[in-house]
């Protein structure tokens, strides 16, 4: 006995939907992974800080998040990584990780459509943000991006190289203080330790 009853037919539609939701779930999963560069793809745990906080955005308790870290300690990775977790656990949100190379170049040319995307994902990391060299005219744009996010009780993230002494940089000096005001509310920070993984054992 395989235990089928041809008339019951709310269990033949839960089985159904649960069926539609899974592949609509591995979809979500692909087309996500399919934007992932290849350079983030490997294997690996997260560290136990970060998959708290996608617990916690899983939940619907959205903090920012900040990583900080040397070069090659998996900050970038673990950006990658968080957003294929909380996918493959039926998170539903839309998770943006852009370049701050890209950030800036898009708001240098104005491409407002494309700001308005990324400013409107439910959750937007900025990586490398210490890269992009903040003048006064890119910090006025950064802070409008946090500010409006902010306001909206959406999270961002950002990723950061630490300092030629060893230390994490200052929000204020990556970001301006005014984006640096509205960061640091409720927002978890993560320093990542360790050596270059990209350096050839």
């Amino acid at each position: 006995m395989t235990g089928f009853d041809p008339t019951d037919f709310a269990a033949h539609q839960r089985a159904a939907q649960e069926s539609v939701m899974r592949e609509q779930a591995e979809t979500r999963v692909q087309t996500f992974l399919a934007r992932r560069p290849k350079r983030f793809a490997a294997q690996g745990d997260l560290d136990p800080r970060i998959l708290d906080w996608t617990r916690a955005m899983y939940r619907g308790n959205a903090t920012s998040l900040v990583l900080a870290g040397g070069i090659g300690t998996g900050k970038t990775w673990s950006l990658w990584k968080a957003g294929e977790t909380l996918i493959r656990h039926g998170w539903k949100g839309r998770f943006e990780i852009v370049e701050a190379y890209d950030l800036k170049r898009a708001a240098r040319n104005r491409d407002e459509e494309t700001l308005a995307r990324w400013t409107a994902a439910d959750f937007l990391a900025i990586d490398d943000i210490g890269a992009i060299g903040m003048q006064d005219w890119d910090s006025d744009n950064l802070h409008t991006i946090i500010n409006d996010r902010w306001k909206e009780g959406l999270p961002i993230g950002l990723t950061a190289n630490n300092s030629a002494d060893g230390k994490t940089e200052d929000l204020k000096t990556l970001a301006g203080p005014r984006a640096a005001s509205r960061l640091q509310d409720e927002a978890t920070f993560v320093v990542l330790r360790g050596g270059d993984r990209r350096k050839a054992a």
